[in-house]
C-alpha cells in the first residue's frame, strides 16, 4: 500500500506541473518583436511539460509493479497524456507541412 501512496503523491505532483504549464504560459508576458514575440511562452510551456513527462515516466515504471486493475491504469494515465500531447504536436506539424 505504501507504493500506491507514492504513486498518488507523484500523480499530484504531475497534475500540478501539467496544469502549471498551461497557466504559467498563458500568464507570461510576451517578449521580443515581430516573429519571435511570445517565444518565451513556448519555452515556459515546454519546461513544465518536460518536468511533467519525467514524473509520468516514473509513475509508469512504479505502476508496472502493481497487480492488474484500476491502480495500474491510473499509473498509465499521465504517460498516455504526455504521449498524446507529443503525437498532437507531430500531427499538427505534419499536416501543416502537407497542406501548405
Amino acid at each position: 500500500m505504501i507504493r500506491l501512496g507514492g504513486i498518488f503523491a507523484l500523480c499530484g505532483i504531475w497534475a500540478a506541473l501539467y496544469v502549471a504549464s498551461f497557466l504559467l504560459a498563458a500568464q507570461t508576458v510576451p517578449d521580443g518583436d515581430g516573429f519571435t514575440r511570445g517565444m518565451n511562452r513556448l519555452s515556459v510551456f515546454a519546461r513544465y511539460q518536460v518536468g511533467a513527462g519525467s514524473v509520468a515516466v516514473v509513475i509508469w515504471v512504479m505502476g508496472q509493479r502493481l497487480r492488474q486493475g484500476w491502480q495500474r491504469w491510473l499509473a498509465r494515465v499521465p504517460g498516455l497524456l504526455a504521449l498524446g500531447l507529443i503525437l498532437l504536436v507531430i500531427g499538427t506539424m505534419t499536416l501543416a507541412r502537407l497542406f501548405d
